[in-house]
């Protein structure tokens, strides 16, 4: 009997003796030795039909690895007759020989793929199939064990067959950022921010492949400046790359963009080029981004109207009745007077949910004072009601003194930000605009950030192109969300070639591939950017 001290460990192997060297030497090959068909009725002693576990152990001394044999009764397995019968039992992953795909009989379905795997690589047929993708959809092909009516794990199913598998890489060939100045259609009441709101910046990626992906950035302000990050900086991160690989390029791009701090410019610059990768990804599959970010949770969503800021509350009060009279349900305003936010619910009534965004201009002593007087008009919220806009320790003591509900996070950037605004208890509402925040990645972080903490998220969209449907494609696929703001007012010429339109209050996702919001090229080439058409954008 072994002495205990010398016992084996059961996970280790045994140590070679001369006579082992001279029997591995008449061994024969485990696949020559594989039973079969003459040997089928030949069996094993019971509780040795398992064979050779596929386990694997570290041998200390040459620091590589070498299958341990374990047989019945190793490992504290004893034979069935020793335990008193029954089925033996087995380690887990353990398979006996007739399990195991690669020890079929060879007269058997799974012995002959197994004999076939052996063959020389150029007389075998390639375990991957063509499948041929809808027109203007990118190439691709599935391995066979993935085809349609195949079931299970084939040859292809290995990591070589996934790498064979895999979609021929799209390549991206061309960045273009490209400044437009479409106007406002002219429109009552007139409003004196109707000049600088007309600038837009769309974002184009073209790829190897024929397909084309658009993208917006906030262009308000500094047009140019957006632009060129997105040409000089950005452009060099994503040429050459696979536009579906939108998490490692949007974090290449954040990386690249550090120094210049994780806002404003820069991050409206990442967002547009960000939105592109998404409509690319989602042509090159043919099918709507909503669904790659896990499906519709509602196909109609509801609008607010967001109106512009008037000169007087005359001229509030007629906007509030025309777009009453559109179907609108929710309205929100930008005035800064509590006049006319009494006009506007006068003209609106009881029945309809009224918002203010005043844009900053009050101190935290200011908007708690006419935060209160706002109180009788029933607010759904009050919208970033202090200066500056990143105090957020102030905010919360505007919050605390008051009963409308307060809301901020528009010109905020990532996730982050938002959770400053979160943890210091600032908010009932946050409004991350999907063309300053980073893009669609951050925003649907954001809404899970809300979800959790128990605040609600309403995005900031006042777009009329690719932004505005990115943002209905992150609220579709967000369970919750109780609207979306829209802008009532038209543009001289619509940028989007099929323009997203509000009808009775709601409007519908598109359902095209990718954003389903491609650009008309006659509005591009009408109008380009001017310099002369640059001024500063001052939200009083």
């Amino acid at each position: 009997m072994e002495h205990p001290d010398r016992r084996r460990h059961p996970g280790r192997p045994r140590r070679l003796r001369p006579a082992d060297h001279q029997r591995r030497e008449h061994r024969r090959p485990d696949h020559e030795s594989l039973p079969g068909p003459a040997q089928a009725d030949r069996r094993r002693p019971l509780g040795l039909e398992r064979g050779p576990v596929p386990l694997q152990a570290r041998d200390g001394r040459r620091g590589g690895h070498r299958p341990v044999v374990v047989r019945a009764g190793g490992l504290g397995l004893r034979a069935p007759r020793e335990r008193g019968g029954g089925r033996p039992r087995r380690l887990p992953g353990q398979l006996r020989l007739a399990d195991r795909s690669e020890h079929a009989p060879r007269g058997s379905e799974r012995g002959a793929a197994r004999h076939r795997a052996l063959e020389p690589r150029a007389h075998r047929r390639d375990p991957v199939v063509e499948v041929r993708a809808p027109p203007g959809v990118g190439r691709g092909a599935l391995p066979a064990n993935r085809a349609p009516g195949s079931r299970g794990r084939g040859a292809g199913a290995g990591p070589l067959g996934r790498a064979r598998a895999r979609r021929p890489r799209v390549k991206i060939t061309g960045v273009e950022a490209i400044p437009l100045a479409v106007p406002l259609r002219e429109s009552a009441p007139p409003s004196p921010w109707t000049g600088a709101t007309a600038r837009q910046i769309l974002v184009r990626l073209t790829t190897d492949e024929g397909l084309t992906g658009w993208g917006e950035c906030f262009a308000y302000g500094a047009t140019l400046a957006v632009a060129s990050v997105v040409e000089e900086a950005l452009a060099p991160i994503v040429l050459g790359q696979d536009p579906t690989q939108i998490a490692e390029l949007v974090d290449r791009m954040h990386r690249a963009l550090m120094i210049w701090g994780r806002r404003g410019l820069a991050m409206m610059a990442v967002s547009g080029v960000e939105l592109a990768l998404w409509d690319l990804s989602g042509k090159a599959r043919g099918v709507p981004v909503y669904q790659l970010l896990g499906g519709l949770a509602t196909s109609r969503l509801r609008v607010y109207a967001s109106l512009l800021r008037y000169q007087t509350p005359a001229h509030v009060r007629q906007a509030v009745s025309a777009v009453v009279g559109l179907g609108y349900t929710a309205i929100k305003l930008h005035q800064v007077d509590v006049e006319s936010v009494a006009g506007a619910r006068e003209v609106a009534g009881d029945g309809i949910e009224l918002m203010l965004d005043t844009n900053c201009p009050w101190t935290v002593e200011e908007a708690i004072r006419i935060g209160r007087a706002l109180e009788r008009f029933d607010l759904r919220w009050l919208e970033e009601p202090v200066w500056p806009p990143e105090d957020y320790d102030g905010l919360a003591r505007v919050r605390s003194a008051i009963r409308i509900p307060l809301a901020c996070g528009e010109n905020e950037a990532t996730a982050f930000g938002i959770r400053a605004i979160i943890d210091a208890a600032a908010a009932d509402i946050v409004q991350p605009s999907v063309t300053k925040v980073g893009g669609i990645l951050e925003m649907k972080k954001i809404a899970t950030l809300a979800a959790v903490t128990g605040v609600t998220f309403v995005p900031h969209s006042y777009y009329y192109g690719p932004g505005l449907a990115a943002t209905l494609h992150v609220v579709a696929s967000t369970p919750g969300v109780p609207y979306v703001e829209f802008p009532p007012g038209e543009l001289a010429a619509s940028i989007l070639a099929e323009p997203i339109k509000a009808r009775g209050g709601a409007v519908a996702v598109p359902d095209r591939p990718g954003l389903g919001a491609d650009p008309d090229p006659d509005v591009i080439a009408r109008y380009p950017y001017r310099r002369e058409a640059a001024r500063p954008f001052y939200l009083t």
